[in-house]
């Protein structure tokens, strides 16, 4: 689905007063942005690929999502209202190389059994903490300190693989 967003007038000439979201995060919260920016207030609606209040509200401003109609099937571990939650336990962070496969893939030598933790590096599990800082040092597994290179953080869901959230790469220099 593509769309643009160009002018309050255009939504007003056209009509419209229903928007349907469904993009990934980092283009939901321009939508949200672009539409509060406007000052349009259509009947909004966004996919469940894109609520997660870390990756979509909090970039795009929660003032500018009120009134936006969603639903999801997973407590969202950057969500403060599942702080103390004990299946938000396991979530956890994990540590990749930038443009590393998904966690739960295991290396292609890997005949049988458990060959190690797939791509990422370390891990630190958040134990509730919706503020989704940790602390990654040489506790953390992995190579400590970090070599050259480029990186990138992930958030997993309940000691599992699937990645919700991904962070913006970052270098780590000499």
């Amino acid at each position: 689905m593509s769309f643009r967003l160009r002018s309050k007038r255009l939504e007003q000439a056209s009509g419209a007063d229903v928007l349907l979201v469904a993009a990934i995060p980092k283009f939901a919260a321009q939508a949200i942005r672009k539409v509060y920016d406007l000052q349009w207030k259509p009947t909004f609606f966004l996919s469940n690929v894109a609520v997660s209040v870390g990756a979509v509200m909090t970039p795009a401003g929660p003032e500018k999502g009120v009134g936006i109609i969603s639903a999801a099937y997973l407590k969202d571990s950057t969500d403060p209202t599942w702080k103390n939650d004990p299946g938000m336990h396991w979530d956890w962070i994990g540590l990749f190389r930038a443009g590393a496969g998904d966690a739960h893939q295991h290396p292609a030598n890997c005949s049988v059994g458990y060959c190690g933790n797939g791509y990422y590096l370390a891990y630190e599990y958040t134990h509730t903490d919706p503020s989704g800082q940790v602390t990654f040092d040489a506790g953390s597994g992995g190579p400590w300190p970090l070599k050259p290179g480029t990186y990138q953080m992930r958030l997993l869901l309940d000691d599992g693989y699937r990645d919700v959230a991904r962070s913006v790469e970052f270098v780590v220099r000499p």
